[in-house]
């Protein structure tokens, strides 16, 4: 992982550190508006689709003032209902 951005979050969620740096709702909205910006561009953008939808997730689980990487409830949530 080449940024700054990236090894510190990669250590936040190796930690389970969910201490807000960027928040689950900041990171929504983040994806909220890129895809609306795609989509208004006509530009297929199905990365930023399925983020908008796990983030979404992750906000009905009630993470929503937790750092992004809390995003992983989500995926913990989504493995636990398959098993």
């Amino acid at each position: 992982m080449a940024s700054l951005v990236s090894r510190t979050k990669a250590a936040k969620l190796a930690g389970r550190d969910f201490a807000v740096q960027a928040s689950v709702a900041n990171a929504f909205e983040n994806c909220r508006l890129t895809a609306e910006a795609a989509k208004q561009a006509g530009v297929s953008s199905p990365l930023i689709n399925v983020c908008l939808a796990l983030y979404g997730e992750a906000l009905e689980l009630g993470l929503a003032d937790l750092d992004m990487v809390a995003v992983l409830r989500a995926l913990e949530e989504r493995t636990s209902k398959r098993g």
